[in-house]
């Protein structure tokens, strides 16, 4: 991707005394389909920036809904000059495809992706903006800070903001600024896609996972800043969480099966659980030692969640205990049934 203009390199550090016209240029990049019931709200959010609008454009990179998000984007448009607000198309519907979009289309000395089913800090930019220089990192992103609708939306949310449902997935719930495999809303240099590509559009999901190992291998940094303020509504179905961590699982081992590398711990850990409880029930019918170790890898899972889940719900209301453990297995389950899809269709290809 080559740039259509000489840009800036963003400064170093925003400060009291910069002047907006010193604040670097800023895209944000946010691809959509169908988020008509959030999108309101994401702009909503990005309007309320403390970044100077004036250097600040929108781009939303639409997968061709048909929910009205198109007119809710064209009427912000028409409604707001600053920031600038885009309409572009994305006949591949494709994540990976709309930011590519984006990023060809930017104008920004920095790309800030987010998504449609998300809202910002008023300093969201601003830190973003800030960080990405005083730590001389290739990304920086924060902590989500997970939202869930209805008693099922909120047990989902405290699942995706735990160790025990999401691993070392740090941008789920860290407080501590660190480097990082990943991170979900990223703010990079636009200079960079010049350096290491696009996002890969062979892949129908974890886009951005490919994309920040890739930049890892080049050299780059991708720090966690948990003062950069996100705010995530997730699914308010058990149904739709298991579909979107389904697709977790089968995009990072699509990914996985292309680069080992980029598989860790946190990737491995379903598959293998669950891969092991299958083989030990082979087993338990002629071996002692397996028909003994079968019940207690159970035991130990079930304890796991059912502690956890007393410990979040002791600290967020015992109203949620009933339906945490649900949405930990749900999680668990889809995450390795995705893995093992991504597999067996590489093995059929």
């Amino acid at each position: 991707m080559q740039r259509t203009e000489n840009q800036d390199e963003p400064a170093s550090r925003l400060s009291s005394t910069t002047t907006e016209a010193e604040c670097p240029r800023v895209t944000v990049v946010i691809p959509v389909y169908n988020e008509a019931d959030y999108l309101p709200m994401c702009l909503d959010s990005l309007l309320a920036q403390d970044y100077p609008l004036s250097r600040v454009e929108i781009l939303v990179v639409d997968g061709r809904s048909d929910d009205g998000s198109r007119a809710i984007v064209g009427d912000y448009a028409s409604r707001h000059s600053a920031p600038e607000i885009r309409l572009l198309d994305n006949p591949d519907r494709l994540p990976a495809t709309a930011l590519n979009i984006g990023v060809r289309e930017s104008r920004g000395d920095c790309v800030i992706r987010l998504d449609g089913h998300a809202t910002a800090a008023p300093d969201f930019v601003s830190k973003s903006v800030s960080h990405l220089r005083s730590t001389d990192a290739a990304c920086v992103g924060g902590t989500i800070h997970t939202v869930g609708r209805g008693r099922v939306g909120e047990a989902i949310a405290l699942a995706m903001s735990s160790p025990l449902g999401v691993g070392n997935a740090y941008f789920r719930y860290s407080r501590e600024q660190r480097d990082v495999d990943t991170v979900a809303f990223g703010a990079y240099p636009r200079t960079l896609f010049d350096k290491v590509g696009g996002f890969d559009p062979d892949l129908e999901f974890a886009e951005d996972n490919e994309f920040n190992h890739r930049v890892r291998k080049a050299g780059g940094r991708i720090v966690l800043c948990p003062d950069i303020r996100t705010y995530y509504y997730c699914r308010s179905t058990l149904r739709g969480l298991f579909r979107q961590y389904r697709n977790y699982g089968a995009g990072r081992w699509s990914q996985g099966l292309q680069d080992p590398g980029a598989i860790n711990l946190r990737q491995t850990a379903p598959l293998l659980f669950f891969a092991t409880l299958a083989v030990l029930a082979v087993l338990a019918t002629k071996s002692t030692a397996a028909w003994i170790a079968l019940p207690a890898l159970i035991g130990i899972y079930l304890s796991a969640i059912a502690g956890g889940s007393v410990w979040i719900a002791a600290r967020n209301g015992w109203r949620h205990l009933a339906l945490l453990p649900t949405a930990f297995m749900t999680m668990h389950v889809a995450y390795a049934l995705g893995s093992l899809r991504a597999i067996l269709e590489r093995i059929w290809r």
